[in-house]
């Protein structure tokens, strides 16, 4: 005999005869996202479902990067995960906190600066800084070729010099 019970002919998980505070989130990095870094946060064995979110150094609540993720196992516990894309800051302090009723579980990570993408790290960034730096060079090589021509011309029109074509 199954363990599921049928709410509108769809079939349902029990559900825990009594609240459960779950499990301390945990924190992860997912990878980057232009300048900034996704950050993961992941807690199991809700019930009933919580809140998550994510809040900065100075207890502003981040933007998700999409919606939160909510999964319930057989026995009717919610998991609840949510991603989060952040920007290098001052102290790169940042918090998640899932709640239901009157229990919390936060969870802090401090990012050191060097993991946060560098100009010229991603693919796109790295073709952008190739393209502005030919077109440095090549406005910095222009000019510098004028001048070089101009005084050759001049040399050779002062001394009546002539040069190999192949040579030059």
């Amino acid at each position: 005999m199954s363990n599921l019970f049928f709410i509108d002919n769809k079939k349902h998980p029990p559900r825990p005869s009594r609240s459960s505070p779950g499990s301390l989130p945990v924190l992860s990095i997912e990878g980057t996202k232009g300048s900034g870094l996704v950050l993961r946060c992941e807690s199991e064995g809700w019930y009933p479902e919580p809140e998550l979110e994510w809040f900065d150094n100075n207890g502003a609540i981040l933007p998700a990067a999409g919606p939160t993720e909510t999964e319930t196992d057989t026995e009717g516990f919610y998991t609840v995960r949510r991603n989060v894309t952040i920007q290098q800051t001052d102290n790169n302090w940042f918090t998640c906190r899932v709640q239901q009723q009157n229990i919390t579980r936060t969870k802090h990570i401090r990012i050191p600066d060097d993991i946060f993408p560098k100009p010229c790290q991603s693919y796109w960034t790295v073709g952008l800084c190739l393209a502005v730096g030919a077109a440095v060079g090549a406005a910095v090589a222009a000019p510098m070729g004028h001048v070089v021509g101009y005084r050759r011309a001049k040399r050779h029109w002062a001394t009546g010099e002539t040069e190999d074509p192949e040579i030059l």
